[in-house]
């Protein structure tokens, strides 16, 4: 009926996916439903996921396997998991949804090169996946260093916050957080008198921040 919650499918279904440990016909189907009413975080529907991956492995169980270990805090084994779901996947639209979830596993692990990395290829392939923007700005503001001098070194703010007005630009949805990362981004831009007194610098003047980012932005200054 669809009215059911979590909790309460989890205790009809439980029994069942142990009994079917080896029916693969029988464990996609209860995991289907299980996405249909959006409890995917059940421990039921994560049973049933790796079930269903040992009988014969899929992109959504691997997804499953993934999720489940996230929920457990094994960050390690759900980024293999997630490779092997993009080696699995058929649709583009499931390929860029993996792409962006490992994407996120690696910003867990702090690995902020690979975070952009697969973020970028998420967006390859759509561009309007607004979260993935996000997640490279969020990259830029909490990754490492990208230059030894401390002004320099704040032009990753500039990117980040370049990529946060990018994902309110493409997808709205994304808005109110895009908008609360930048008010947070602005504040670790350089002062007017750090960019005047800075031979590199001209505000309003194109900027290439090089290191681990090598993206070209705008010199600006934080309000004073």
């Amino acid at each position: 009926s669809g009215a059911a919650d979590c909790g309460q499918m989890d205790q009809m279904y439980a029994s069942v996916v142990a009994e079917s440990a080896n029916d693969l016909e029988k464990l996609g189907s209860i995991m289907k439903l299980y996405r249909r009413l959006n409890c995917t975080e059940s421990e039921v529907y994560f049973a049933a996921a790796e079930h269903a991956h040992k009988l014969h492995p899929t992109a959504e169980s691997a997804a499953g396997c993934a999720q489940m270990c996230l929920k457990k805090g094994d960050v390690a084994g759900a980024a293999e998991y997630y490779k092997q779901a993009l080696t699995l996947v058929e649709s583009d639209e499931d390929k860029s949804d993996y792409l962006y979830r490992l994407a996120n596993v690696y910003h867990q692990q702090e690995n902020y090169k690979e975070c952009v990395a697969h973020a970028q290829q998420a967006l390859d392939i759509d561009p309007e996946y607004g979260r993935c923007y996000l997640l490279i700005g969020l990259s830029y503001h909490k990754g490492n260093k990208v230059s030894d001098d401390a002004v320099l070194d704040r032009a990753r703010f500039w990117v980040a916050c370049d990529m946060y007005a990018k994902a309110k630009q493409v997808d709205a949805s994304c808005a109110s957080d895009a908008n609360k990362l930048i008010a947070e981004a602005r504040q670790y831009f350089p002062s007017k008198e750090d960019i005047f007194f800075h031979r590199d610098l001209n505000e309003g003047a194109p900027y290439r921040v090089g290191g681990w980012i090598n993206r070209t932005t705008v010199c600006r200054s934080k309000a004073e």
